[in-house]
């Protein structure tokens, strides 16, 4: 047939030791793909893999079964709920969409708006500035029910 090989056109010089069969055989060395991709495969196994660049895997290509059964699992926080024994440390990336966040103890800045209620402590606030509603001469003072208002310190002089 057009554009076929057949044994007569292959010279003798060829040792067929130094090739990999079309189906089987195994590779020793390295196989080096270039720019191509290897694809359509259905298993790979493999010892000590070592990948760079991206790993693409199919959705829902790794189950439970794949996954030990020897891995602690009071070692790794949930998705939803459990408690975190330690620190989290962040680095330099921003804690976003948290939610409600509670905590016993805090020490650092909050930066940005910050909304909600102070329940059960104190906040110790140094440089604030008033964002809105601030007149000068007047103090930040609360009624017996926590509500805050602005009250000139004139009528607090006359008071005392």
């Amino acid at each position: 047939p057009n554009n076929s090989l057949s044994d007569t056109m292959i010279p003798n010089t060829i040792t067929a030791s130094n090739y990999l069969p079309l189906s089987g055989g195994t590779l020793i060395g390295n196989l080096n793909l270039g720019s191509h991709n290897l694809t359509n495969i259905t298993t790979l196994s493999t010892n000590n893999l070592t990948a760079t660049g991206i790993v693409s895997l199919p959705n829902n290509s790794i189950t439970d079964t794949m996954i030990p059964n020897t891995i602690t699992a009071s070692n790794y926080l949930p998705l939803s709920g459990g408690t975190m024994s330690g620190d989290i440390n962040l680095g330099t990336n921003d804690l976003t969409n948290g939610g409600a966040i509670t905590a016993n103890a805090f020490s650092g800045d909050l930066t940005g708006d910050v909304t909600g209620s102070l329940f059960g402590g104190s906040v110790d606030i140094t440089a604030l500035t008033m964002a809105s509603g601030a007149s000068s001469g007047y103090v930040l003072t609360t009624d017996g029910s926590g509500v805050a208002s602005w009250t000139d310190t004139f009528w607090i002089k006359s008071l005392s």
